[in-house]
């Protein structure tokens, strides 16, 4: 993942958890390492925020009752 800008290499470290969000979906993985001011995140998990939020409409019920 190229993230632009990139997040302060102070704050983030080899082994830590980070979420990426972009427009349509989420990316949930583990901070591998640094190449410059390149981070390399490994991906865990790619979830589709439209079907995210309808996940949350079931889970937390509908507000539109």
């Amino acid at each position: 993942m190229d993230l632009d800008p990139v997040p302060a290499k102070a704050d983030l470290n080899a082994g830590d958890l980070v979420e990426v969000n972009c427009p349509d979906t989420m990316y949930l993985g583990e901070v591998r390492s640094w190449q410059g001011a390149t981070m390399i995140v490994g991906v865990e998990h790619a979830l589709d925020r439209e079907t995210l939020a309808r996940i949350q409409q079931v889970w937390h019920g509908r507000n539109d009752r």
